[in-house]
Parts: structure tokens; C-alpha cells; sequence
């Protein structure tokens, strides 16, 4: 691929198998106000720009800003240009490609960056859709399917685009298929079997203690708590209690459902962790505390694990350490406890299906 400066693009084509060189070839890439960019016909006006934040085609949502800003000219393009990349607010073009002489030019107003991709996350796209083959091809990848985001998708064309792509393994939502339902239940089964046909693997990716929307709505008194007794929604996840024995029978039910209803080839325990990514210094977000965990807190460690959020408690967590160090350890059991029995649900579905299928490839990460 031929680059004014190769130096400057090396590390992000070489990630993807091409390589930058100095020489003629069918394919250009050219930058800024320089010669082969006026060549090509980008050329700067005599108008400016001050570029700090992007609106890529790929996804207009994505909010794409520059650690330093700069002031560029606004560039005029080539008829037939086509436009990837440009200022957020301006709309001035940043990125922008076309076919010409049996090839293609792509064109940015920037380097883009030391690493490849400070600037322009999307470049490579931008280099496939003007017909850019890139030579590297993984058959090992595996991919995480969202349902929500493909629900009106034929399964099986999903899963024709997946082994064209190299795609071996798929790990599905399980959340939107824990509550049987039947049109999602037909949707599921049919991509299955398309992936089947395909060689591809299907996991069911579990991210418990978020359990499903509908079993949060419908058991109420099964959500989780945080420091502040407020009903754990964190982010998107929706936290429910695996400590209460109610509770957690209600998820193993449903897990033996889901479990068994499908024809999956593993499952996937993903994220079975308790919510607080800043500790215990934002008591909104630390969990869990829920009635459950302070009852057996309070006879397994002598005091209610409430008490290390209040700066009046002995057992603050700001000044007793040793209360502290033994609630971190003491949340580790229920987690185990589930981790048993969905080994248990799953080694009864194996059971259900037979010992033959997919033998060599089933498994519970």
C-alpha cells in the first residue's frame, strides 16, 4: 500500500497484514495539504478549523475526541469522494476515500497518530469498505451475540457471516432467554441449528448476579441491596440476591430451564462478581448488602456488615481493617455455592442430550 510517509502508518496496517511502502501500487494512501494529496484533489481552503471532537459513519453516536486539539484548513474534495470521518460540529471532512484508475485513495487531514489509532479509530474500515483486502484471518475467534441488538436478524445468514469471517465460537446473552417465551425460543433454536450447519460452537454467556429484566420485575424482594439499602441497578445490570435461600432456588429454576431448553455447547459463568468498582469509598455502588447478607454477616462475623459504611461504627471500614479484611473474604461462599450447581444443571443436561454430541466441546468456563 503505498504511503507518502510509511513510517508513520506501519503500526496500524501491520496490524491487520499490510504494508506500508514508499512505492507506486494500486491502492494510496495520502495525508493532509501534500503533494499526492493535491494530486489526488484534496486541496486546503482558505477557511479553518479548530478539530477537538469526530463524528465517524461507523457510529455517529460515539463520541471521538483528540487529546490535543488542532487547527486545520477545511479541505475540498475530489467529485465521487466519499466522505468517513469529519469534524463534530463543522462537518468538515477528516477521512474521506475514492475509487479512481482501477484502485483507491484514502485520504486523512492528519497522520493518524503515533499508535494508529489516536485519531481515527475507524481508518481500517475505512480501508476494507474502498475495497482494501486485508490478508490476516483468524478461525479461532470467538464473538459475544447481544440479542437485543440482532432480533429482527435472520439466524441464518448471522451465521453464514460469522464462518466467512472466521468466527469458531459464539457466546450468546443468556439473559433474554431465561424466561421461556416462544417466538425468542424459535429465534434461538433456529440459530443454533444454523450454526451447527456452520461448525461454529454456541455458549450461553451468563452474567448472574443480573439474572434477567422480567425475574427482576416480577421478584422484587429478591434484589440485591447496596451500602445505601437502595435496590442495586448498577449500570446496566440489575443485581439479585443469591444469598436468600428463596431467592436462589428461584434462580437455579430458572437456570435448569434455560439450561436444558437449548442445545448449547458450553456455558460461559462470565462476570459472577459482586458490584463495586470504587470500593467501599462509594457506598451507592457497593454491594452486596442485602438483608440475607447482613443476617449471615452478622452470625458468622459478629457484626452487621452495614456497620463498616458508618463512621461512628466501631467497625467503620475507614479505621478497622481487620473488620474489613474478614467481610471481603466472608462474600466468596455464595458465588462457589452457584458455581456448584450450575456444574450440576449442566451435567444434567449432558445427560439429557446423550454422551455423543459435541462431546470433545462441551464445557462450563
Amino acid at each position: 500500500m503505498q504511503v507518502a510517509e510509511p513510517a508513520e502508518w506501519q503500526s496500524l496496517l501491520s496490524a491487520v497484514g499490510l504494508e506500508a511502502v514508499a512505492e507506486p501500487s494500486a491502492f494510496r494512501i495520502v495525508v493532509g495539504d501534500s503533494e499526492p494529496a493535491r494530486a489526488a484533489g484534496f486541496a486546503p481552503t482558505l477557511e479553518k478549523v479548530r478539530v477537538a471532537s469526530l463524528a465517524d459513519v461507523r457510529d455517529s453516536d460515539l463520541e471521538i475526541f483528540w487529546e490535543k486539539p488542532l487547527e486545520l484548513p477545511v479541505f475540498s474534495l475530489p467529485e465521487g469522494a466519499r466522505v468517513f470521518t469529519r469534524e463534530a460540529r463543522s462537518g468538515a471532512p477528516l477521512v474521506a476515500g475514492l475509487y479512481r484508475n482501477g484502485g483507491a485513495v484514502l485520504w486523512t487531514a492528519t497522520a493518524p497518530g503515533k499508535g494508529g489509532i489516536e485519531r481515527y479509530p475507524y481508518l481500517i474500515h475505512a480501508l476494507a469498505d474502498l475495497g482494501a483486502e486485508l490478508p490476516f484471518r483468524n478461525d479461532s475467534t470467538w464473538a459475544f451475540l447481544d440479542y437485543s441488538y440482532r432480533l429482527r436478524a435472520d439466524p441464518a445468514y448471522l451465521a453464514r457471516r460469522w464462518s466467512e469471517a472466521g468466527i469458531a465460537g459464539l457466546q450468546v446473552s443468556g439473559w433474554h432467554f431465561f424466561e421461556p417465551d416462544p417466538a425468542r425460543d424459535a429465534w434461538l433454536e433456529t440459530l443454533l441449528a444454523a450454526c451447527r450447519r456452520e461448525g461454529i460452537v454456541v455458549y450461553v454467556w451468563l452474567e448472574l448476579p443480573h439474572v434477567s429484566e422480567a425475574f427482576w420485575q416480577n421478584n422484587p424482594d429478591c434484589r440485591e441491596k447496596t451500602a445505601l439499602q437502595q435496590d442495586a441497578q448498577l449500570d446496566w445490570r440489575k443485581l439479585v440476591d443469591l444469598v436468600e435461600p428463596v431467592c436462589a432456588a428461584r434462580v437455579e429454576r430458572g437456570l435448569a430451564s434455560l439450561l436444558t431448553r437449548f442445545r448449547w455447547d458450553g456455558v460461559n459463568v462470565a462476570e459472577l462478581y459482586f458490584e463495586s468498582l470504587h470500593g467501599p469509598s462509594d457506598p451507592s455502588r457497593f454491594t452486596p448488602l442485602s438483608a440475607a447478607v447482613r443476617e449471615r454477616g452478622l452470625h458468622r462475623l459478629g457484626f452487621d456488615p452495614l456497620a463498616l459504611f458508618d463512621e461512628l461504627s466501631p467497625a467503620f471500614w475507614g479505621q478497622n481493617t481487620d473488620a474489613w479484611g474478614r467481610f471481603v473474604d466472608f462474600p466468596r461462599q455464595p458465588r462457589a455455592r452457584v458455581a456448584g450447581a450450575l456444574l450440576a444443571l449442566r451435567a444434567q443436561a449432558v445427560a439429557a442430550d446423550g454422551p455423543g454430541r459435541h462431546a470433545n466441546r462441551r464445557s462450563l468456563r
